[in-house]
This record gives C-alpha cells, structure tokens and sequence, in this order.
C-alpha cells in the first residue's frame, strides 16, 4: 500500500497543482475581463463627460453673457435718468430766467434772426411791456396782438411765423442738447 498511497498522493498533489493553475488563471482571465471592461466603459463615457461639461461652460458663459447685459442695460438707464435730469434741469433754469439775463438771452436770439426789416416779433403780454421797446430799437415791428408764450417770441415775416419760444427751441434742438449734454455728462 505504500506505493500505491504515494501513487495516489502523486494523483492527488497533481490535480491540487492544476486546479489551483486553472483557477489562478481564471483569476488572471477575470482581472483582463474586469480592467478592459473599465477602460471600455471610461471611453464610453468619456464623449458624455465632456459634453457635460461643454454643456456646464456654455451655460456659465451665456449665464455671465446675460448678468453683463442686464448690468449694461440698467447702467444704460441710469445714464439716461441722469441725462434726462439735467437736460430738465437746464430747460427750467433758462425758462426761469428774469430780468437781465432773461433780455440779455431775447436780445441774442433776436440777433440770429438776421436782417429784422419786414420781421414782425410777436411777444407775451408781459414781454411787450417789458422788452417791446428793445425789438423796437433793432429794427423789429412789435406787433399789437400777444401770444400766450411763457418765454422766447414769434418772428412773423409775411405769411410765415419762426417760433423763437424756449418751449420750440428745446424741442426742435432735442438731440443736439442731449449729445452735447451726454458728452459733458459721461466723457
């Protein structure tokens, strides 16, 4: 029996040897199966990755874009407020003008008309009394008829009339004032 128990623990000790190599090599077979699996899977995702964060950027830039043109738009309209302000402020500063630097302006404007021969000037009442004599003096005709003007006056030259009130001189000169007072406001 002795030869025979060494055959059979030779038997044995040689099926234990190649199971346990089929099995390590099952293992080693498992690992490649498992670690390509993995890279498989890694280049599978990777196009949805990055589109995640293309997709992440791109709404990062357009969420920065918006935030910069809302910033832009009420610093826009905070200028126009302000320019708005001023542009007022100035119209009621000259509306409310008296006494000499009121004549001093009419006589100014009474000026640029030119040539005041067969101009007729159409005044306000209180205009007439108070500033009639000095159109009288360079060369106007004052007419009889006032107007209800609260500054400035009307040149009529035969069937036309020039509208030299402040009202019509700030309405006509609108964007030009608001040009000039936008560049002295915001340069």
């Amino acid at each position: 029996m002795n030869n025979e128990q060494k055959i059979i623990d030779a038997i044995i000790a040689e099926a234990k040897q190649d199971a346990a190599n089929i099995t390590q090599r099952a293992r080693d077979d498992a690992e490649q199966a498992i670690a390509a699996a993995q890279v498989s899977i890694s280049e599978q995702n990777a196009p949805v990755l990055e589109k995640a964060r293309a997709s992440a950027d791109e709404l990062s830039s357009k969420s920065i874009s918006s935030a910069k043109t809302e910033a832009g738009k009420s610093i826009l309209a905070a200028k126009q407020q302000i320019l708005e302000n001023a542009v007022s402020g100035a119209k009621a500063k000259l509306l409310g003008l008296t006494g000499k630097e009121y004549e001093d302006i009419l006589m100014k404007m009474a000026d640029s008309v030119g040539d005041p021969s067969g101009c007729v000037v159409i005044l306000s009442q209180n205009d007439k009394e108070n500033y009639g004599q000095l159109f009288t003096q360079k060369g106007f005709g004052v007419s009889e008829k006032t107007r209800q003007l609260s500054s400035g006056f009307i040149v009529q030259k035969d069937a036309v009339e020039y509208n030299f009130t402040f009202e019509s001189i700030f309405t006509a000169s609108k964007d030009v004032i608001d040009e000039i007072a936008a560049g002295i406001l915001f340069a």
